[in-house]
């Protein structure tokens, strides 16, 4: 989707547009945005964009999926507004930029990644207040969870998701505010990490193991 050039006039008409999914902006929704035309969006979707918009003046901005790597090869950490509460990146290739730039967001509560690879990277000085990390349809390579990071996560899901190496046991273990853990098919079948991890937490945290047998009977538990 993509909007035409605006009117002259458009400044002096008033939008209630709150959500807009998946759209492929040119420069035509960059105006719009830059004329104030979209400042009561809450909810975007960015796909296959070569626009320029300056995504920071979505004052009320709460939520957005990115589905584009050339937009996160290409994003600076000052694109989006503060306001952002959740964040899902899908089909990319993840490395440090990303968890840089929306790691720096203040408000940002729940991270998703769907359909990406890579290397997640956790610093202690980003997402200060995430409380869930979600992650389905995810190959990752490595996973670096520096001591301090992710201080408020609460809740930390695994759907689908292969692991090429071992979790952070220790740094996981450490969260204060960790509360749930919920796996299906976790790690392609690496158990045995979970269950390392279960042992470390289980004082603290309820661990939830959906093995690959089971899915198909939780969808549709009327065919046992």
């Amino acid at each position: 989707m993509k909007f035409p050039e605006p009117s002259s006039k458009l400044s002096d008409v008033e939008w209630s547009l709150q959500t807009l999914s998946i759209v492929a902006p040119g420069q035509g929704t960059a105006n719009l945005v830059r004329m104030g035309a979209l400042a009561g969006m809450t909810r975007l979707g960015l796909s296959d964009s070569s626009s320029s918009a300056d995504w920071s003046l979505l004052a009320d901005l709460q939520a957005s999926q990115i589905n584009d790597s050339d937009i996160l090869r290409r994003m600076e950490s000052n694109w989006f507004p503060t306001s952002l509460i959740k964040v899902t990146l899908g089909r990319t290739k993840l490395d440090s930029t990303q968890f840089e730039n929306f790691g720096k967001l203040p408000n940002l509560r729940i991270f998703k990644l769907c359909k990406a690879w890579g290397h997640l990277m956790f610093q202690k000085d980003l997402f200060p207040m995430i409380q869930a990390f979600s992650m389905v349809d995810v190959t990752i390579q490595s996973w670096k969870l520096e001591e301090g990071a992710l201080p408020y996560l609460e809740h930390l899901i695994f759907d689908n998701c292969n692991f090429n190496g071992e979790l952070p046991h220790k740094a996981l273990a450490a969260l204060a505010y960790l509360r749930s853990i919920r796996a299906k098919t976790p790690m392609g079948e690496r158990l045995d990490s979970l269950a390392t991890l279960e042992g470390m937490v289980k004082y603290k945290c309820s661990i939830v193991i959906i093995p690959k047998q089971w899915r198909k009977f939780l969808k549709n538990p009327g065919n046992a």
